[in-house]
């Protein structure tokens, strides 16, 4: 018992104080560059930077080789001020603030050096890259156009 005491409160001082920084990010093994757009990656900006972030412009400090960054909100700005008027709930039931999320432009060649560059800025909750979509089966069903819905989510040009 005297053993165990001291040995949990280094264990809790050591996780307390001594957390270790992220890992760099890298690409999964077999990741090919068509895999992902190399002209713009997402991120997650954090709270006190939303307001920069509705201008277009964020301003990035200290010696991460960036200076502005060009950010493209991914929900329009009008959109989120429709939202906050309407009476509906301005987030959702599980709290996302839509408004946090957003695209940025890549500066250079590397979009895994960027998204490290991104990381060690301390201005992002989430940055990776923005992963190409592919569609692996085409549908058969012969009452597809029957399905009026489809049309509303402009199905043909996911094809």
């Amino acid at each position: 018992m005297r053993l165990f005491l001291p040995v949990l409160l280094c264990l809790i001082v050591t996780v307390s104080f001594g957390q270790i920084k992220g890992s760099p990010y890298r690409f999964p093994a077999g990741v090919k560059t068509g895999d992902y757009s190399t002209s713009t990656v997402l991120v997650k900006v954090r709270e006190a930077v939303v307001p920069a972030l509705q201008t277009g412009r964020l301003s990035v400090k200290g010696n991460s080789g960036l200076s502005v960054l060009t950010a493209k909100q991914l929900l329009p700005a009008r959109a989120i001020e429709k939202m906050r008027s309407r009476n509906a709930p301005y987030k959702s039931k599980s709290g996302v603030a839509i408004e946090r999320y957003a695209e940025v432009a890549v500066q250079g060649n590397d979009v895994e050096a960027f998204i490290n560059r991104l990381q060690a800025t301390g201005l992002f909750e989430t940055v990776e890259p923005s992963w190409r979509q592919s569609v692996h089966l085409v549908p058969n069903d012969p009452q597809t156009s029957a399905q009026y819905y489809l049309n509303l989510i402009d199905r043909k040009s996911t094809r």
